[in-house]
């Protein structure tokens, strides 16, 4: 249909470019194919409008869809709003029944409280009286050390000048040679066995003092001395520093134990 409506197109063009065509005595279009054209042209028109009115409206369905979809997630935060609101609703019942439970001990610890912050202030005032007791203490006994040592000094000037006067006097007796070491004096205990008396004690330190075995030990009771004679014909003197003095008591009634 087409191919003929062009075929017709092209010889009427050619017809009407070479003059052969006369306009005037061609018969007239009737009227009902221009009120068809015309109701062609507006149900075109009308087509185009339906088509742009059915793209909108499927624009708006859409939408709508997406608005109803909008509209469901709001009402289901809404819900889970409101749950939890009621959540949080019933544990502030719960803090507010366990509040009005703790407030009386509250108020006990409260009141502990003042009574401890008022010995800690009568404490801190003893703590001053102390500390100014101490100092006072420590003035004292800075002045009694320096008064024993003024006097050990004072003694050691005299045993100085007792010495020098000793010496230039002449001696009223003659003087003794040392007695010599021996070589080799037997020792009877060396060989003897005793029974441990504790089996916990261990030798912590030890220090020489004598050249042959210590055979007697007499300790001091009122200090903290100990005397030690030994084969060699040598006896020592040593301060224990680990050793604890009797009472006063005791000492009334303690003996010197006996040496060799």
């Amino acid at each position: 249909m087409k191919r003929t409506i062009d075929a017709f197109q092209r010889e009427w063009f050619k017809l009407k470019t070479e003059g052969k065509v006369d306009l005037s005595k061609l018969p007239q279009v009737p009227a009902v194919y221009q009120e068809n054209q015309k109701l062609h042209d507006q149900l075109t028109f009308l087509q185009k409008e339906l088509d742009a009115a059915k793209i909108v409206a499927e624009r708006a369905e859409t939408t709508g869809r997406k608005l109803c979809k909008q509209r469901d997630l709001r009402k289901i935060h809404h819900r889970r709003v409101q749950q939890e609101k009621d959540k949080l609703n019933a544990e502030i019942e719960k803090l507010k029944a366990t509040y009005e439970k703790y407030q009386v001990k509250f108020k006990e610890l409260s009141g502990k409280y003042e009574a401890l912050r008022t010995e800690k202030m009568l404490i801190d005032f003893q703590r001053k009286g102390l500390i100014a007791r101490i100092e006072q203490l420590e003035k004292t006994k800075q002045r009694l050390t320096e008064t024993l040592d003024a006097q050990k000094e004072k003694e050691v000037l005299e045993d100085k000048a007792q010495d020098e006067e000793i010496k230039k006097k002449p001696a009223d007796r003659p003087t003794k040679e040392p007695t010599p070491i021996p070589d080799e004096v037997p020792n009877a205990l060396l060989e003897k066995r005793f029974e441990p008396v504790n089996v916990g004690l261990s030798v912590l330190k030890s220090r020489k003092g004598h050249m042959l075995g210590v055979s007697t030990v007499a300790v001091f009771p009122g200090k903290d001395i100990f005397a030690t004679a030994s084969d060699d014909s040598t006896w020592k003197l040593w301060t224990c520093l680990l050793y604890t003095s009797p009472s006063p008591r005791d000492l009334s009634t303690s003996r010197m134990p006996s040496s060799a």
